[in-house]
């Protein structure tokens, strides 16, 4: 097994395909321990972390900088010692995998950058994302705890909306388990809802805010002309603190639609889906996700159910289907990014499923 890994690794570093080789070593350390694909995602993830600490390791040495910066991603999901070690500052000479660089712990996504002490970063920006997962722009040298304040005071007047507000109830009895990245989360059925709407348990809700929520749903069903209830996906509202990063995302193997509770506050609409299409729109995260499921919908009509078996089929399936569109925009001589900022990224990115969805959302919404 260690052979055939080295092997896949050897594989990216000369110049093969990334995405081609670590869904080989997936599928391998798939069978070899038991189909635990955690497992196998988490080693494979590790791995190529060490190899691309110390690619960048020797690109420093050739590029004769003598210090570098330890750079932690600014989101939820960050670990307590990648929070601690960002905007450190080491000597090349210390560079140590694991100890003065990363990967710190096992799925590490924190990575370096040359460091010069001369102001060259004065006035420079970097990425940081809020509690629902979208990006924004703050200054360079911005570190994650300072970051961590920012967040919080920017979120501040919803938990103040929240904790004066007459929260939804739900069936207690009424449960359903769906699995996240992060494991089984357990919801309960909202009451008085039109969708027959779920909300995580460890979540709550105002009723305005599901009004919201449940009305757009409806709205979106009608622009996009979805009549029989019976084969629509579930929708369940999640914490702004779950593990996925996105307002919405859906579950082709479950056949649901996870919304996150911010998506009901009207007044931060275009705030939050700033880098989708129409971000203005109150339906565009709803319109995005319905189309996602459509093509899923299509896929099962003509390959069957979507599982964990064929999974990988139907993802290829998805890129297939929505390579065409896009690519014949571009050659066409058509910016991408006038769709949105999430079009243009997924594309460059080859996820072609989700740029393809973000074209035809501003279509029908732009009708």
């Amino acid at each position: 097994m260690v052979s055939n890994l080295y092997n896949q690794l050897v594989r990216v570093c000369v110049g093969g395909s990334m995405k081609e080789a670590v869904e080989t070593m997936m599928r391998y350390l798939d069978i070899e321990v038991e189909n635990k694909m955690a497992t196998a995602r988490r080693l494979i993830n590790t791995e190529m972390a060490y190899f691309t600490s110390e690619a960048q390791k020797m690109s420093y040495k050739e590029l004769g900088c003598e210090q570098y910066e330890i750079v932690a991603t600014l989101d939820g999901k960050t670990s307590h010692i990648c929070q601690d070690m960002d905007g450190k500052v080491f000597d090349l000479k210390d560079f140590t995998a694991g100890i003065t660089a990363p990967p710190f712990h096992p799925n590490c996504r924190s990575t370096t950058c040359p460091y010069f002490n001369d102001g060259f970063t004065e006035g420079e920006t970097r990425v940081g994302k809020d509690r629902v997962g979208q990006t924004f722009k703050i200054p360079a040298d911005m570190k994650y705890l300072d970051w961590k304040k920012e967040i919080t005071e920017r979120f501040r007047y919803d938990n103040n909306e929240l904790k004066h507000a007459k929260h939804a109830k739900t069936n207690s009895k009424d449960i359903k388990k769906y699995i996240r990245r992060s494991g089984y989360i357990e919801c309960e059925r909202l009451l008085g809802t039109e969708n027959g709407l779920y909300i995580e348990n460890t979540t709550t809700i105002s009723k305005n805010r599901l009004k919201t929520i449940d009305k757009s749903i409806t709205n979106a069903l009608k622009k996009l002309k979805f009549k029989n209830k019976d084969h629509l996906p579930l929708f369940v509202i999640t914490s702004n603190d779950s593990d996925v990063s996105s307002l919405g995302g859906f579950s082709p193997t479950q056949n649901v639609i996870f919304i996150k509770e911010a998506l009901g506050n009207k007044k931060k609409i275009k705030k939050l889906q700033e880098e989708l299409a129409c971000p203005d729109n109150i339906l565009s995260t709803y319109v995005h996700e319905l189309f996602h499921w459509k093509m899923a919908e299509d896929y099962i009509k003509k390959h069957g159910k979507i599982n964990k078996e064929t999974y990988s089929e139907y993802d290829k399936y998805c890129q297939s289907v929505a390579k065409q569109e896009p690519d014949m925009l571009v050659q066409n001589g058509y910016n991408i990014s006038k769709i949105s900022e999430k079009a243009k990224e997924e594309y460059l990115s080859a996820k072609y499923d989700e740029a393809y969805v973000e074209y035809l959302t501003k279509t029908i919404l732009k009708k």
